[in-house]
């Protein structure tokens, strides 16, 4: 039998969990302190309670308190505790008369989705004022269409605001008319601001025009955006046209094709433009020849997407290519490339020295579509590393990939380049071929690790897990271990080296004695994966089970999992953690549990009995440790369908906070399950809570179902007239990804 399910059934035996107060009790005694400080604290505390009357009955008492700041952390905590403190509408709309309490009451009310016409009348008041600073400005435009006012007392006042000085104001008050009105005013609104000055209200009318029913002038307004000027709303208008769909977007095609085929633009425009073009149905015009223009594009990644869509639209396989960060690494490229003659090599060599940027990114794409057979292009290629231009720099990267191995000797001799630039590229490529490129690489990589600017430092130190084991790359992660600003990459390497870096054992043992946390939690772990073990190491590790911080009493339990020695040490500490007075520590021992899950320390008999003792928990003082175990069972449970009866409660749980956080915790569940029609009936019941949070939420996650959800549609449809502004925008934006998305949930 499993040690650590011994060592948890005994513990739990004899001493069973229960449903810990004390923190709620010392809480309550620190809010009548006397000193302003420790209420404030006491006060923000207690949004992470469960609400009972007795934490309300002090929420209230710190809204009422006579120093500001004490009000202000008041009124936080009413914001994150949701509809559990509508009752202190009244409180919050008194709050608004204030000048130092003013923009937080308003974010409060806006949150909560209360205050009616009273708080818009105030509201105003305070838009009308002049010396507010501009973010609080935005503040109360932002809670302005959310504060639950009648649409005719608001919509006046958002109107007025369209031509506020301030871009950011003009832009709250934009979306929330754009949401409030009739969609034939609102389509109208949408089409007067596609110039406004603004890229980010552009933006925001192309994202809003796309949700509004579908009509004759959709589309074109749409593919007028794609001229515009600024990226985001380029990107955003090919975004809005994915999800419209298709015969509609036919008339947008031209346009699409014109961002696809200017090389200048911005790569990631062009990809998405591509890829919707490649979605067009087959009988839609001129795809095809646009397609076959793309794949003779001069950045190779675009010529590379372009040949895939090609290959999906004929029903073929497409090209298969290893991703990374600069593309597919060129054993594809050469596949498909036709043979280049040498007097071909020599004159795009020379086309890398041009003085025309446009010519050097295309030679440098050409040669990366060459492969292995421009690699006397190498030399030249390196010093293209250090061009000014963003897509040559790129393109010479791809290419030295594409030329494979044989390129290594030249990109070690970049490795001495005078140009930074070159150096940190010739690094990241020789880590994409790892161990391939043999120990004389990783010894240079250590050696740059050890010498280089601090940034090319950083990124040596993180390829050097990948590269051929040689003595001096664990030697050279110890030495930045003394060295703050590399710790942390050093560390992370360590942790993926596993066993090759064995030898740094004796130099983490003896960090666990450091002075700082986070140091001794990282070096606890790093310690075990090298595979290695010792009575002092562990003894070091048992005691360290006492500390005082949550993460390194984490990351040690997790330690003597890995290690296979501790999980009887592990046990008792996990169960008294469990038994914690502060809910923090509470917290940390149930992921902890999960953490050894996950790391195989538990047999499947062992989950399942942690996940009935975990139950338990449910019933906590805090919302934190409630929302942790709800992961924990969604993560442990054996079979996965135990879990729905131990887990249907907290969905109606009075936390409102939890009941959103449990929604979203088995949505995923039902995804990663199989299941995911199964959580659609909650969450068609959680489209009428009370609390506006949770209704958004609901909404929102029957989206990412997708079309499991269909059955959803109806009660979503009432939810468009929802006195909630976001519970609206999230249902509009529900149904479109319904009747849009493939019949599987997305994980996004």
């Amino acid at each position: 039998m499993n040690t650590l399910h011994i060592g948890m059934a005994v513990l739990l035996a004899a001493a069973p969990l229960v449903a810990q107060t004390p923190f709620t009790d010392k809480l309550l005694r620190e809010i009548t302190n006397e000193d302003a400080a420790v209420r404030g604290t006491a006060v923000r505390e207690l949004s992470g309670l469960v609400p009972t009357t007795r934490v309300l009955d002090a929420l209230g008492r710190g809204l009422r308190d006579s120093d500001p700041s004490v009000r202000k952390a008041a009124i936080n905590a009413t914001k994150l505790m949701h509809s559990d403190a509508i009752s202190f509408t009244p409180e919050l709309v008194l709050l608004l008369s204030e000048e130092q309490t003013a923009a937080e009451a308003a974010e409060a009310l806006a949150a909560l989705g209360t205050g009616g016409d009273k708080a818009v009348t105030e509201i105003a008041r305070l838009l009308r004022l002049e010396g507010h600073l501009s973010h609080s400005r935005y503040k109360f435009a932002v809670a302005l269409p959310q504060v639950g006012g009648s649409p005719d007392r608001v919509i006046p006042l958002l109107w007025d605001l369209r031509h506020d000085p301030n871009e950011r104001v003009r832009e709250v008050a934009f979306v929330g008319l754009a949401v409030l009105l009739p969609p034939n005013r609102s389509r109208e609104l949408t089409h007067s601001v596609f110039a406004d000055e603004n890229e980010s209200i552009r933006a925001a009318a192309v994202a809003i025009l796309a949700y509004l029913p579908v009509e004759g002038s959709t589309v074109p307004m749409l593919a007028v955006a794609l001229n515009d000027p600024a990226e985001a709303v380029r990107t955003i208008a090919v975004e809005m046209l994915q999800r419209i769909g298709q015969p509609e977007n036919w008339t947008a095609i031209p346009n699409l094709a014109e961002i696809v085929a200017d090389d200048a633009g911005p790569l990631n425009t062009r990809t998405k433009a591509l890829r919707l073009l490649a979605e067009m149905d087959k009988e839609a015009p001129e795809v095809e020849a646009y397609l076959q223009k793309a794949t003779r594009s001069a950045n190779s990644g675009m010529a590379r997407e372009a040949r895939k869509a090609l290959a999906r639209r004929h029903g073929e396989e497409p090209p298969q290519q290893e991703e990374d960060e600069f593309g597919a690494v060129g054993a594809e490229a050469a596949h498909v490339a036709p043979p280049v003659s040498p007097e071909a090599v020599q004159q795009l060599i020379r086309d890398l020295s041009s003085g025309e940027q446009a010519v050097r990114a295309n030679a440098a794409g050409t040669l990366a579509r060459i492969g292995p057979d421009g690699a006397e292009a190498g030399p030249a290629l390196v010093r293209a590393l250090g061009d000014l231009n963003r897509e040559t720099k790129l393109a010479a990267s791809e290419a030295l990939l594409s030329i494979g191995v044989k390129g290594v000797p030249v990109l070690l001799l970049a490795l001495k380049d005078d140009n930074s630039w070159v150096r940190s590229n010739a690094v990241q490529i020789l880590g994409k071929f790892g161990e391939q490129a043999g120990p004389e690489a990783a010894e240079a990589l250590a050696r740059i690790a050890r010498i280089d600017e601090l940034y090319i430092r950083r990124q040596a130190l993180t390829q050097l897990p990948r590269m051929a084991a040689v003595p001096s790359i664990p030697e050279t992660l110890v030495g930045a271990l003394r060295t703050d600003e590399l710790r942390s990459e050093a560390f992370h390497a360590l942790r993926k080296m596993g066993e090759r870096a064995a030898s740094a054992f004796p130099a983490l043992l003896s960090l666990l004695n450091h002075q700082d946390d986070g140091i001794v939690a990282s070096a606890a772990v790093a310690l075990a994966r090298t595979g290695k073990s010792s009575p002092e190491a562990i003894a070091k590790l048992e005691e360290l089970l006492a500390s005082s911080s949550p993460n390194v009493r984490s990351n040690v339990i997790g330690a003597l999992t890995i290690m296979g020695e501790g999980t009887a040490l592990a046990a008792p500490s996990v169960v008294q953690g469990l038994r914690d007075p502060d809910p923090r520590n509470r917290t940390s021992s149930v992921r902890s549990l999960v953490e050894a899950h996950k790391l195989g320390a538990l047999s499947a008999g062992a989950a399942a009995a942690v996940v009935r003792d975990l139950a338990v928990l449910l019933d906590d003082e805090a919302v934190a440790v409630r929302s942790s175990v709800v992961q924990a069972i969604t993560a442990m449970a054996t079979p996965p369908s135990t879990a729905w009866p131990i887990l249907e409660g907290v969905l109606t749980a009075k936390s409102s906070s939890l009941r959103w956080q449990a929604a979203t915790y088995l949505q995923e569940f039902a995804v990663r399950t199989g299941e995911p029609e199964r959580i659609v009936p909650y969450l068609v019941r959680a489209l009428s809570d009370p609390d506006q949070q949770v209704r958004s939420q609901a909404a929102m996650l029957l989206g990412k179902t997708g079309r499991h959800a269909l059955p959803a549609v109806p009660a979503l449809a009432e939810a468009l007239s929802d006195s909630s502004l976001r519970v609206r925008w999230e249902a509009r934006t529900a149904m479109k990804r319904i009747s849009t998305e493939p019949n599987i949930a997305t994980k996004d």
